[in-house]
C-alpha cells in the first residue's frame, strides 16, 4: 500500500461530495453538489448533480443542518445527471493531471466521500487513488475538534459560512491545508479499498502493525481479523476493534 509522500509523479485534488440518504444506508445515498479543487494550479470544477431525474419531492436531509435541497433548485442549477457530471469531471481532472498519479483528498474520506463515489461509478478511464485528511489532521495535530468546521475555526480564525456545500468545503479544506504547512502524509488507497482506519481501536501504530503482518485494507482484515491476537494488542484496543469488525461483519 502506498504512502502520499512517497508518490513522487502525483496531482492533488481536494474534493467533496454532498448527497441526500443515509450514509448507514449506501444504496440510498445520491449524490447532488461536486466539487473538485487542482492543488497545483488552484482551478475548481463544480456543478449541481441532479440526483434522480424522476424525483419529484426530494427526502429531507438525513441529518439537522445539511442543505435542504429542492426540486426548484436543482432546476435554477440545471442539474444534470451524475453520469453526465462525472465524464465532465473526469475529463476535467485528466486535463490537469496529465498522466500522473491522480490523488482525491477530502475531509472523512473513507467513511463518507470514497464510499457514495464507489456507489456511483462502474469504472474509470484513469486510476484513483484517496487520501482522508481527517486522517492526516488526527495524526499531525492535537485539537479537539478535528471536523472542518473546527479545522477552519483553528487555522482561519473563522466561522465555516455555507457548509455543506461542495465548493465552500473545497475551498476551506485547501486553506487549512495551506496555513497548516506541513507535506500532507498517510496512505492512499484505490477505488473499492479502504483504510483500516475506519475501524474503531485502529490508529496510526495498529494500522503500520496490521500493515507489517500483511494486512494492508479493511476488506483483508475482515477476512482475516484472527490476524489480531498475534499482534500483543491492549485489550481495549482488542475489544473495539472487534466490535467494529463484528459491525461490519453482520
Amino acid at each position: 500500500m502506498s504512502r502520499i509522500e512517497d508518490i513522487h509523479n502525483k496531482a492533488i485534488f481536494i474534493y467533496d461530495l454532498e448527497f441526500i440518504g443515509d450514509i448507514k444506508q449506501l444504496h440510498t445515498c445520491k449524490i447532488w453538489d461536486m466539487a473538485f479543487l487542482c492543488v497545483e494550479t488552484g482551478e475548481r470544477f463544480c456543478t449541481v448533480v441532479d440526483p434522480d431525474p424522476n424525483l419529484d419531492q426530494i427526502p429531507p436531509p438525513a441529518v439537522d443542518g445539511l442543505f435542504p435541497l429542492t426540486r426548484k433548485f436543482l432546476s435554477a442549477h440545471n442539474a444534470m445527471p451524475f453520469y453526465i457530471v462525472w465524464q465532465r469531471a473526469i475529463q476535467w481532472i485528466m486535463k490537469r493531471s496529465q498522466d500522473r498519479h491522480v490523488i482525491l483528498a477530502s475531509h472523512n474520506n473513507f467513511s463518507s466521500d470514497k464510499t457514495v463515489l464507489e456507489h456511483h461509478i462502474t469504472f474509470s478511464p484513469i486510476e484513483l487513488f484517496f487520501f482522508d485528511t481527517l486522517v492526516f489532521f488526527r495524526d499531525a495535530l492535537t485539537t479537539y475538534d478535528y471536523s472542518l468546521k473546527g479545522l477552519v475555526r483553528l487555522f482561519l480564525n473563522r466561522s465555516h459560512d455555507n457548509a455543506h456545500r461542495a465548493e465552500t468545503d473545497t475551498k476551506r479544506l485547501y486553506e487549512c491545508i495551506l496555513t497548516f504547512n506541513k507535506p500532507l502524509c498517510g496512505y492512499v488507497y484505490p477505488l473499492h479499498y479502504n483504510s483500516l482506519r475506519v475501524i474503531k481501536g485502529i490508529g496510526a501504530s495498529v494500522e503500520d502493525n496490521l500493515m507489517r503482518h500483511g494486512i494492508y485494507h479493511e476488506e483483508q482484515l475482515l477476512n482475516n481479523y484472527f490476524v489480531l491476537y498475534g499482534l500483543k494488542l491492549k485489550k481495549t484496543h482488542l475489544d473495539l476493534i472487534e466490535q467494529s469488525i463484528r459491525l461490519r461483519l453482520n
